[in-house]
């Protein structure tokens, strides 16, 4: 069990990585988004929003927000889901270290670790699509000529996919220590 000091050590070189250091504003926000959504939703704001038009407006912004914000993840991680799609379907042993480096654990070598992170990576590229054709219904129809159906479809398959994605990646095969593991039955034979 670590200390939480570790817990903090971990922490600080974490977010020293320039990139990471976006995620916590965006986190921030996302946060702030979604408590004034909430807030908008179970009516503590009645008596400052007395009008259905100025709580529908405000509504509006809260989504409009979070829709750009999870668009700008989609954006930032999409580029290596199509790199991680490429390297998969090349399948060159210096891509295949890669590819163990990110997705098993310890990157040692799996059963069916092609497989494996195939489903990984489709699932996240479906989630990017939809989260993109989500972006679209929004940006492109008036909130009263939106097609809340599919919003609806878009937001449920965005849930869905990107959740067993992230369950399938932490629970799969690539995450367990397999005693048996050390031949690659997937990787093509290294010519000498």
């Amino acid at each position: 069990m670590t200390s939480f000091k570790e817990k903090v050590d971990l922490f600080k070189a974490w977010i020293r990585q320039p990139l990471k250091m976006l995620f916590l504003p965006w986190f921030i926000c996302v946060s702030a988004s979604f408590i004034s959504m909430l807030v908008l939703l179970t009516g503590f704001l009645k008596h400052k929003l007395v009008t259905k038009s100025e709580h529908d407006l405000w509504f509006e912004v809260n989504i409009q927000i979070i829709n750009l914000l999870f668009t700008i993840l989609c954006l930032y991680h999409h580029p290596r889901w199509c790199h991680h799609l490429f390297l998969l379907c090349r399948w060159r042993p210096e891509d295949v270290s890669k590819l163990r480096r990110f997705y098993c654990k310890n990157g040692e070598e799996k059963l069916h670790e092609r497989a494996h992170m195939m489903v990984i990576v489709i699932l996240f590229q479906v989630t990017c699509f939809s989260q993109y054709v989500l972006c679209g219904l929004q940006w492109c129809y008036s909130i009263s000529e939106r097609p809340w159906e599919a919003i609806g479809k878009c937001v449920l398959i965005i849930v869905c996919s990107a959740t067993i994605a992230v369950v399938y990646k932490t629970c799969s095969p690539l995450q367990k220590r397999d005693p048996n593991s050390g031949v690659d039955v997937e990787a093509p034979a290294v010519k000498a």
